[in-house]
């Protein structure tokens, strides 16, 4: 590693250096600082065409000479002077002599290499411009590029890092013009033409014929042009220069900002303030990009200041992003230790016990080192996994023979991830630590107990406590300080000057005569111990206050005694080692109990999310941090005012813990005044703990709250990458290797029946490129199928995936698969697709740039055959795009803070990423792949987007990972980092003619090229001279890649004795480096990553219907709809689209006749069409969506015994009592409130009138339902529930067979159909039809309210005159009902059929529907079929 860094390049002190470098990385362009082929001037001419004879072009050309040698020191000048000079045509114009400019202030016109993408793009021929002085590009011809390259490659990478040190501190400087640059260039639109394409200075005779060539323009004076644009400058005429505003804009929309700045010509009509620092000394104001900009589009972009500094920064992206802020270095090895001894104790609490044990201080030796990694060698997590390994493990030897006996794992790549982030909270605490005893010595004062504490501090808590033991001693001595200082901070004075005036009067007598102080009494409690008495005084308590009587602070003596009291407790409260030793005494004994609120108690049942921690008790921390999700719910119930989450201490521990302190406070005498002031000093001691109790219960709550986000973050990290650890996929036949890119053809039908809606077929080759696609209407007709196969046998795809978002998709994918088996598609897989990404992709932006004609539904396809051929490169552009986070992939992701989310998902990008690498120069020509550059060791978003600058302006394209250190494309860090992640597959012919670098194509580190090398020698026994035989084609490890069998002779290698020899000779373990070395050389970059996830019928099951196991599983009660009757069964039709089967043995509990005998159970006479009925699951096939369905009413009942059961905690850590209390006192109330009212047994029953319906309705969610009693009478009930915002409906439920007044019927009726009880009404009547309304408002065609239906309908069909449109709006007059609007025409008026709710279908005019889709189609075949009886609706 030293000797790599050590060999560094050092560039010559005549070469253009860039302007501004930190620890040797380029100042990055978007901020105007590098790039040696961008230092035009831009004010050489003054015409702007490139002719300029006037008296002054000699001096112009020294002045240019002059600013070329100030560029190459890395400044120009800067001030500005104005002198009148006269064109070829005569005309004064004001120039502007440059002083002292930054390199990329010379940008004021487009470069040559503009003018020809200009010209291609407008396919017009640009005229060249010839003659004239110019001064020349600061940058090297090809020719002096290709001399310095070629040396600097015969050098090697020997002073590859060698820059000045100086550069560093130039930084702040340079950051200062960094914005002045920025400012001179908003107000010129043809930058953004700058550095776009590299080329070199253009052929002066050429530029000259082209002068002669161009025809005299007319001396007439134009208009103000617009910003920065000049026709004559740009050498195109006023159609050309049109053609540009059309493809690049012109600049209008920042006009505004524009509106400023004068013409050259006159003076300036502006009123400038001579006092204001932004006016230039021209009189005119320099606009920078926060004057066009707001700063949040500033920051969204990055170009703000301090993202300047992490581009110009030597130090990984995500490090200086981690630690902004801190400014603590973490460097020298006492510094390492100290942080190794807070974090080691830490390790047990987050991961398992380390086994064995003997194990341990090897563990915390690894952790030392890896923090040394991260802080000293700013090396990122992935480095250290991949090359510094070695570092991580423990070969355990024979302790005679130190023959090798075992290999232990000491830290995995979790691990790894888990010390950065501690390490981050450490740096926190220095932070505070550093701010706290800068506090303490700026007052010049000594304090034992400030020293004591200083020594002990170890946690955020204990220097919290510090610094408020600080501000409450020295509170007067801080805020003179302040004063004297000028700062305006204060703290709430209040009690504190009341504190100041008791401590600097003569009341304080009083308090000491307590009889001892709050620092001894410290001192005692630290030690558990007396090793300070207290002393009593010989007068009583009250008789010592009355000399202190004082009005109007101290009235009476008992107020004085009160006050003391006070000011004692505060000094023993703030004291830091009374405070650890609470802390101490509250983290052992604390336990967390769950308390619902009233709120909670009404809205929690069985059924509930939080039902689980509702009466929940007598947890410890550690039970909260081992089930992360449960504590972060808690809280969130909490929020919604549902619980309370109470944090206690056993009152009996409480006492004890008491009586321990008191002991060490009151004085052993036994006199009546002893008692008295004993009395007082036990009331000290209980205002401490009133005051400290609360406090450690806020304390903990955050630091447990924060403890389980970092364990869930941990989870959620974890199954992120599982995700993310996917190949392309490969069939099970295919003869490719692992990670070659498939070809696609997807294939879906979306939510519609394939068989009547269309299904859409798109074919995505190998580069991502969609080369075509198919409407097929339906894929069995022999037609559309002949058209599949033809595309089929044309593209020749590896794998054909289906999805779509219905269980109809199950008929389509096993029609697909017997046509690929029918016609023996070669090498062709049939496979469910996961369509997570493709649901989000196909309404993303990005899919509508990408394929603005492509349809949504073939958008999807597309989405389906990027996620088969990359689910790595689609993450990546999902989180690029944002909609990342809308994909669930932990169930409890959600309760996770948006950052630590991220950060989740940003860990879980860089280990895959870098396991992967990138394909550097793949990266470089499409956008898609660069996606993945920002994930890659040592960069970030600013870097990645600064590297693939720099790779552009060098001709786009790497030939080697040495061009990034000799084109100055990464520092020394940033390099050391990414080097070994970013691919560059090798070819010979590169090699012969650029140089290209076999070892480049490997996972193997720059450092350690020449010890592969080395090893690649030794397995094929080659001495050095045998060596040169092999250069000329790329030399030995190139002769390994195309020689297989040489390869397989690196297995013969002893790696162990050569690791060993090795440690001896350099001092660095190289164990597991060998094998990686050898493992790439055998196979160079083989792919790692797991097997593509194919989705398991239970996955697909759960895709299509939009169930989980948690809402569909064996023994759920569900509402089935009877499709068919045979005669042994029936096959019912559940919400999710599942069809059920009934045997006619499950259709009814077992009914004799008067005879004892059986009867027959026929299914006619239980069942009818379209009747909706309950049922218990009993099997479920997930493969074919069916399932084995049960009516008999004893299975339903017991199967929602049972769910009750399930979902009601049991143990001791469940408050049985609590909960029995609750239900008998919400009963009573209930009772007491109803007194002679009514009361049904069931737990949506309220007494409630319909305005409280109503209300008790408002904030619950839309199928929320109460039952109430009727004031029809005692034979009915109202069941109320909520349709939509304000939109309730009440249904009248008739009561049958009652034994009394006040029983339940024992039949229920709503209209004509009859039920047994209330839970079947609510879950086959009320739940059914509210499903149903949410699929109705859930439909593209819902328009909200009739007057937004109505206004939408106008619209559309002024429109579209030519089509007719219809929509679908609630009827909030008649709840129950929807209306549905159409408009044949923009000349007919807006005709409306009303839709009815039922439990499961749509009713119009008397006609059942199950779905919308059917809806819709019935609408408009009743609608075609009365306009073709010529009926006038």
């Amino acid at each position: 590693m030293a000797d790599f860094v050590d060999r560094a390049a050092r560039e010559d002190n005549d070469d253009v250096s860039d302007a501004g470098s930190i620890r040797g990385e380029d100042v990055p362009r978007a901020v105007g600082s590098d790039n040696e082929d961008d230092n035009n001037d831009g004010n050489d001419n003054e015409n702007g065409n490139g002719s300029g004879d006037d008296s002054s072009e000699e001096e112009d050309e020294d002045d240019d000479e002059e600013a070329a040698r100030k560029v190459r020191e890395g400044f120009i000048v800067d001030d500005e002077e104005e002198e009148e000079v006269e064109d070829d045509e005569g005309n004064l114009r004001r120039r502007k002599k440059k002083k002292r400019k930054l390199v990329d202030e010379e940008r004021d016109e487009l470069d040559e290499d503009d003018l020809d993408l200009v010209a291609e793009a407008t396919g017009r021929e640009r005229p060249r411009d010839s003659g004239g002085n110019k001064l020349k590009r600061l940058k090297r011809r090809k020719e002096d590029r290709e001399e310095r390259a070629d040396a600097v490659r015969a050098a090697g990478l020997d002073n590859m890092f060698d820059d000045d040190e100086d550069d560093t501190a130039a930084v702040g400087a340079e950051l200062d013009d960094l914005d002045d640059v920025r400012e001179n260039r908003v107000s010129r639109l043809e930058d953004e033409f700058a550095d776009f394409i590299e080329e070199d200075d253009l052929d002066e005779e050429l530029l000259a014929e082209e002068r002669e060539t161009r025809p005299p323009q007319p001396q007439v004076k134009a208009p103000r042009p617009r910003p920065g644009f000049a026709g004559s400058m740009a050498g195109i005429d006023e159609e050309g220069m049109q053609e540009v505003f059309e493809l690049f804009g012109d600049g209008q929309e920042y006009e505004w900002a524009l509106d400023g700045a004068q013409d050259d010509e006159g003076p300036g009509d502006m009123d400038i303030d001579p006092q204001d620092p932004g006016a230039s000394q021209g009189g005119k104001k320099e606009l920078g990009l926060k004057d066009v900009f707001e700063p949040e589009e500033l920051k969204a972009r990055m170009l703000t200041r301090e993202d300047d500094i992490i581009r110009m920064q030597d130090e990984p992206e995500r490090f200086q992003e981690l630690r902004a802020g801190f400014t603590q270095p973490l460097i020298s090895d006492s510094a390492l230790d100290e942080e190794t001894d807070w974090i080691f104790p830490q390790f047990p609490i987050f991961f398992e016990q380390i086994d064995p044990d003997w194990l341990t201080p090897h563990v915390r030796k690894a952790i030392r080192k890896v923090l040394e990694f991260l802080n000293v060698d700013l090396l990122e997590v992935p480095f250290i996994w991949a090359h510094r390994r070695d570092y991580l493990l423990f070969v355990e030897k024979d302790s005679v023979t130190g023959r090798f006996l075992k290999e232990h794992r000491l830290l995995k790549k979790y691990h790894l991830w888990w010390v950065l982030a501690m390490d981050t909270q450490y740096r926190a605490i220095l932070e505070k630590k550093a701010a706290v005893q800068s506090l303490f010595q700026g007052l010049g004062v000594e304090d034992e107990m400030v020293e004591e504490s200083t020594r002990g501090a170890e946690t955020m808590d204990d220097w919290n406590d510090l610094s408020d033991y600080i501000h409450f001693r020295y509170a007067e001595q801080i805020r003179d300080s302040n004063i004297t200082a000028g700062s305006t901070v204060r703290r709430p004075r209040s009690t504190v000057s009341l504190f100041d005036k008791i401590r600097n009067g003569e009341i304080y007598y009083l308090v000491r005569a307590f009889g001892l102080s709050a620092e001894n009494f410290a001192v005692n409690v630290a030690e558990n111990e007396k090793r300070f008495f207290t002393d009593d005084i010989e007068a009583l308590p009250e008789v010592s206050a009355e000399q202190y009587v004082k009005a109007p602070e101290f009235p009476t003596a008992e107020a004085a005694l009160k006050a003391c009291r006070d000011m004692l407790s505060e000094e023993i409260w703030t004291n830091p080692a009374v405070r650890k030793n609470m802390q101490k005494f509250f983290v052992a004994s604390v336990r967390v109990r769950v308390v619902p609120t009233e709120k909670g108690i009404r809205q929690i049942d069985e059924e509930h999310l939080y039902y689980k921690f509702k009466y929940l008790r007598d947890q410890t921390v550690g039970d909260l941090v081992r089930a992360p999700e449960q504590y972060l719910q808690m809280l969130q119930a909490e929020t919604e005012g549902l619980v309370n989450v109470l944090l206690e201490v056993g009152t009996r521990q409480k006492a004890m813990h008491f009586e321990s302190l008191l002991r060490l406070f009151v004085s052993d005498g036994s006199s009546e005044v002893a008692d008295k002031w004993n009395e007082q000093r036990r009331k000290v001691l209980e205002e401490v703990f009133d005051k400290t109790i609360p406090h450690m219960v806020k304390n903990m709550k955050e630091r447990v709250k924060t403890m389980c986000e970092d364990k869930l973050a941990m989870d959620v990290q974890d199954a992120f990458t599982k995700k993310l650890d996917q190949p392309p996929f490969l069939p099970r036949d295919s003869t490719e290797e692992k990670g070659v890119i498939p070809r696609v053809i997807a294939v879906s039908s979306g939510a519609g029946d394939f068989g009547k809606e269309a299904t859409l077929v798109v074919y995505v080759d190998e580069h991502g490129q969609t080369k075509a696609n198919l409407k097929l209407r339906d894929i069995r007709d022999p037609d559309a199928r002949a058209e599949f196969v033809q595309m089929v046998r044309r593209y020749k795809p590896d794998v054909i995936g289906v999805a779509g978002w219905g269980v109809p998709t199950s008929r389509l994918f096993l029609d697909v698969r017997r046509i690929s088996e029918e016609e023996r598609f070669e090498r062709c897989e049939v496979q469910f697709v996961d369509d997570h990404t493709a649901r989000l992709y196909k309404e993303s932006q990005r899919a509508k740039e990408d394929h603005a004609d492509l349809p949504p539904l073939a958008r999807y396809c597309v989405g389906l055959a990027k996620y088969l051929q990359s689910p790595l490169m689609e993450y990546a552009a999902m989180e690029i795009d944002g909609s990342l986070f809308s994909v669930k992939f932990h169930e409890y992701q959600d309760l996770l803070p948006i950052e630590k989310r991220k950060r989740a998902y940003e860990c879980g990008f860089v280990d895959i990423v870098n396991m992967v690498g990138v394909m550097i120069n793949d990266a470089a020509r499409e956008t898609y792949r660069a996606n993945l550059l920002p994930f890659v060791a040592g960069l970030g978003k600013r870097k990645a987007q600064g590297l693939l600058k720099k790779i552009a302006l060098n001709g786009g394209y790497l030939t080697n990972r040495r061009d990034l250190v000799e084109q100055r494309m990464a520092a020394q860090h940033v390099f050391l980092n990414c080097a070994s992640f970013l691919r560059i597959p090798y070819e010979s012919k590169a090699y012969r003619n650029d140089g290209a670098e076999a070892l480049d194509a490997t996972r193997i580190h720059p450092e350690d090229y020449e010890l592969a090398r080395k090893m690649a020698a030794d397995a094929l026994e080659l001495d050095e001279e045998d060596l040169d035989e092999f250069e000329a084609t790329g030399g030995v490890v190139a002769h390994l890649f195309t020689n297989k069998d040489d390869a397989k002779k690196l297995d013969e290698l002893i790696l162990e004795d050569y690791a060993e020899e090795l440690e001896k000779a350099i001092g660095v373990p190289k164990r597991d480096t060998l094998d990686i070395i050898k493992d790439e050389l055998m196979n160079p970059y083989a792919e790692r990553r797991f097997e593509f996830l194919v989705p398991t019928a239970k996955a697909v099951f759960n895709m299509l219907t939009g169930e989980t196991e948690k809402t569909f599983h064996e023994g759920v009660v569900v509402a089935a709809s009877i499709k068919r009757l045979g005669d042994r069964y029936a096959v019912a039709t559940l919400d999710n689209g599942v069809e059920g089967n009934i045997s006619v043995a499950e259709m009814k509990d077992e009914v004799r006749n008067r005879y004892g005998e059986p009867v027959e159970v026929v299914p006619s006479q239980v069942f009818t069409i379209e009747q909706t009925v309950r049922a218990v699951v009993i099997s479920i096939d997930y493969e074919f969506f069916r399932c084995e369905l049960s009516t008999k009413e004893s299975r339903v009942k017991q199967a929602m015994r049972d769910r009750v059961e399930r979902a009601r905690p049991r143990g001791e850590d469940w408050d049985e009592d609590a909960e029995a209390a609750d239900r008998r006192r919400i009963t009573a109330k209930r009772d007491a409130n109803q007194r002679t009212a009514r009361v049904i047994k069931h737990v949506l029953f309220h007494p409630f009138n319909t305005k409280q319906a109503e209300d008790y309705l408002a904030p619950l969610g839309k199928g929320d339902a109460v039952i109430r009693p009727s004031s029809m009478g005692s034979d009915h009930l109202v069941i109320t529930w909520k349709i939509d915002e304000n939109v309730y409906q009440h249904i009248d439920v008739l009561e049958l067979e009652k034994d009394n007044e006040f029983s339940l019927g024992k039949i229920l009726r709503i209209g004509n159909q009859n039920y047994s009880d209330l839970d079947e009404i609510i879950v086959a009547h009320v739940r059914a039809m509210a499903r149903k309304a949410e699929e109705l408002m859930a439909h593209e065609k819902y328009r909200g309210t009739p007057s937004q239906a109505e206004q939408w309908l106008n619209t559309y069909s002024e429109a579209n005159p030519k089509r007719s449109a219809y929509c679908f709006s609630i009827d909030s007059q008649h709840p129950g009902w929807f209306i549905l609007m159409f408009k044949v025409n923009p000349a007919t008026r807006i005709q409306k059929w009303s839709v009815r709710l039922a439990p499961n279908a749509y009713m119009m005019q008397k006609v059942p529907y199950p779905d919308v889709l059917s809806l819709s189609n019935g609408f408009k075949r009743m609608y075609a079929s009365q306009k073709g009886r010529g009926s006038r609706m």
